[in-house]
């Protein structure tokens, strides 16, 4: 038992006398590369900061266009519900002079006169406001006249659902 304790002592003496040199030594060459490194770090910060800054930029005019686009792209639903429900209406002539039903119009016509209205105020607004409005107002302007067009659109479409039947 003593000759187990005396080399775990001897063994510990040993180690800690190895990691006490090596703490002591002084490179002058690994001194150097450190400030090389710290000096090349911070160049690489500062060349970081600036890109970032330059992408944020960039972002906040992104920004700034999204607003545009969607309302861009809402226009264009517009548009397509209103090329929807005229297909439509065309289909239902179609189908009212082949068959020589008596069917009433009067709904395909009053749906056809929302969307017109909805259309001239879409186009009034591009014409006199688009860029006096808050981006806010516009977009709910437009989803609003979406929301007439898609709704007129809709009611044609069952209209010629119920007369393909």
């Amino acid at each position: 038992m003593k000759k187990i304790i005396f080399f775990m002592l001897l063994s510990f003496g040993n180690y800690a006398y190895s990691q006490i040199g090596a703490m002591a030594t002084y490179d002058a060459s690994a001194n150097a590369n450190l400030i090389n490194q710290i000096q090349e770090s911070a160049r690489q910060t500062a060349e970081l900061q600036k890109q970032f800054n330059l992408l944020k930029e960039a972002k906040d005019r992104i920004e700034q266009v999204s607003g545009a686009v969607q309302q861009l792209g809402q226009l264009q639903n517009i548009i397509n519900e209103q090329r929807a429900a005229i297909s439509n209406a065309n289909k239902i002539t179609s189908i009212i002079s082949e068959t020589k039903r008596k069917t009433d119009l009067s709904g395909i016509s009053y749906n056809l006169s929302r969307i017109q209205a909805s259309i001239s105020t879409v186009q009034k607004l591009l014409e006199n406001g688009l860029f006096k409005m808050q981006d806010a107002e516009r977009m709910e302007l437009i989803n609003k006249q979406y929301q007439e067009v898609k709704s007129s659109s809709t009611n044609i479409k069952v209209k010629l659902i119920q007369l393909s039947y």
